[in-house]
């Protein structure tokens, strides 16, 4: 699973909730656990969460809330950025995400970021920024590969499909091949009589 430490405050504003949170009970740390939590390791709302004590040390750790995650298939746990660093002491960002103002251009902001991280530890390839529309393309083109065997299964379905119509109906054919012949016999030998009628009729007296 994968531990988030960020700033939370007010949960319902900043986080997309599964229904609402529960009250923490005084000198429990609260949580927020994936719907992934949820369905691989029973961490459900109200309950403790024993799993953060291998990595923190001794919380005791409360569920207070479930929220979704789209993200994360092998789950998540966001942890209040504070209580994350009084349990560790670690001070460290590793993520970080910017709103730009009205008006302000992309390009230059992260310009402005990577001379930062330059001019502050010498090297600017520490910093990897990504656009909010360059991680919805990115993920949409994974989305796709995804459903990539899909589309191929579909295509399989039909040819099956298609193959096995074909198959009836040629099957229906070769069963009642004498019943055709039969009726394309009966036909013709119709037609030459109704013919013979025709003439005897206009041969009449």
């Amino acid at each position: 699973m994968t531990l988030l430490a960020r700033p939370i405050g007010n949960a319902a504003r900043v986080l997309p909730l599964v229904g609402d949170a529960v009250p923490v009970p005084p000198g429990r740390i609260p949580v927020y656990v994936s719907e992934a939590m949820v369905d691989l390791y029973g961490a459900r709302r109200g309950e403790p969460l024993p799993l953060l004590e291998p990595a923190l040390g001794p919380g005791p750790y409360f569920v207070a809330g479930v929220w979704r995650d789209y993200v994360r298939q092998t789950g998540a746990v966001i942890l209040e950025q504070r209580d994350y660093q009084r349990l560790t002491g670690d001070t460290r960002v590793n993520d970080l995400q910017l709103w730009l103002a009205p008006g302000a251009s992309a390009q230059e902001a992260q310009a402005a970021v990577r001379k930062l991280v330059r001019d502050t530890t010498g090297d600017a390839s520490l910093v990897e920024l990504a656009s909010a529309s360059e991680v919805r393309g990115v993920s949409l083109r994974i989305f796709d590969r995804s459903f990539a065997v899909t589309y191929w299964l579909q295509a399989v379905a039909i040819a099956i499909g298609l193959f096995g119509v074909a198959a009836s109906f040629s099957a229906q054919v070769l069963a009642r091949r004498k019943e055709f012949g039969l009726l394309a016999h009966w036909a013709s030998r119709g037609g030459r009589c109704l013919r013979s009628w025709r003439v005897k009729a206009r041969r009449g007296p």
